[in-house]
């Protein structure tokens, strides 16, 4: 069987196919997106030429007990963000809202 360079990197080995150019690819012509890798000059999804290789990256460093916690202290440092902006919410502070408009009050009588 004979070996398959890289297109832009003729003495490299290629390992990844391009699926839209077609392109051979090693892997300095490939980047990693989310969880797929993409072909540098076209952006499309690069796929490994070895079948036992997995297609799509796995996803790294997301259990769920640290998913909860950054969930919980974004939560948190939203909540003390308004605090700062906007003063703690308490409703004995404020005056209840004038409506409807009442009527304006009469006029002192020591100026008629």
């Amino acid at each position: 069987m004979t070996s398959q360079n890289c297109v832009a990197h003729p003495g490299v080995a290629a390992t990844f196919q391009c699926d839209g150019c077609g392109r051979l690819l090693c892997s300095a012509c490939v980047e990693q997106g989310h969880r797929l890798l993409f072909c540098r000059h076209c952006r499309e999804r690069a796929l490994p030429l070895d079948a036992s290789l997995p297609a799509a990256l796995a996803a790294a460093g997301r259990d769920g007990v640290g998913t909860v916690l950054l969930t919980y202290a974004v939560l948190a440092a939203s909540r003390l963000l308004g605090f700062a902006l906007h003063g703690f919410p308490c409703s004995a502070a404020r005056s209840p809202p004038r409506w409807p408009p009442t009527a304006p009050s009469p006029a002192p009588t020591w100026w008629a």
